[in-house]
């Protein structure tokens, strides 16, 4: 079986095959810190963000103040196009999970830009397409799959949308995530995500090599989920 064959709803919209270089001079190009609030759900849609290095989560937070994390968007993702035809506010809030470098546009101007740009528009619409679905399979799973299902689910996603085939069986995970940033994205604490994770490296059927995770063979790691 190929890794094209598994689950690829990853939550982590990162390294996307998405070209904004037309918009570079129609925006201010900003750099922020780790832990800054781009916007909050409510909010008059008045800027479009485009990440351009560094991530930011989407998340939604419940009546308990307990927050539910969406997705993490990364390089080339685009936030804050949404567009309904009595609101125009943002629908999640957001945070930067490193500094991050953006480039703001906008939103009128940058829906003016669609109209003259059909490439764009089309991004525009396969950006939240992408959303859409991962909104889905996350309901899914957070409806039926307990904390450990949920965690080797999200390996194997990652493996789908980012991985490197090392050998035959080998695949290393290409970008860099936190114990914190799966917990979020699995509904669990950090202690469960790292225990879980934990196990599975005991079982040899991930391992961690400097900042990068491998899986050993995914097609196990799948049996075992």
């Amino acid at each position: 079986m190929n890794i094209e064959d598994y689950p690829n709803n990853s939550p982590w919209l990162d390294k996307l095959p998405f070209d904004w270089s037309l918009l570079l001079t129609e925006g201010e190009l900003t750099r922020v810190k780790k832990n800054t609030h781009l916007y909050h759900v409510g909010e008059i849609i008045d800027v479009v963000y485009i990440v351009l290095e560094g991530r930011v989560r989407l998340y939604l937070i419940n009546e308990e103040g307990k927050e539910k994390t969406i997705a993490i968007i990364g390089e080339n993702g685009l936030l804050g196009e949404y567009k309904m035809q009595n609101r125009n506010a943002y629908v999640t809030s957001t945070v930067t999970v490193s500094e991050t470098k953006l480039l703001k546009v906008k939103k009128t101007h940058f829906e003016d830009l669609l109209l003259q740009h059909r490439q764009l528009a089309k991004q525009r619409i396969e950006m939240l397409s992408m959303k859409v679905e991962l909104l889905a399979h996350s309901s899914l799973h957070l409806s039926f799959g307990n904390s450990q299902e949920r965690i080797v689910q999200t390996f194997l996603q990652l493996a789908s949308m980012y991985g490197e085939i090392e050998n035959q069986k080998a695949v290393k995970i290409s970008i860099i995530f936190t114990h914190q940033e799966i917990a979020d994205l699995v509904g669990t604490t950090r202690v469960t995500v790292v225990n879980v994770v934990k196990n599975l490296m005991e079982l040899g059927l991930i391992e961690k090599k400097g900042r990068y995770y491998y899986i050993s063979d995914v097609q196990k790691l799948r049996d075992y989920h």
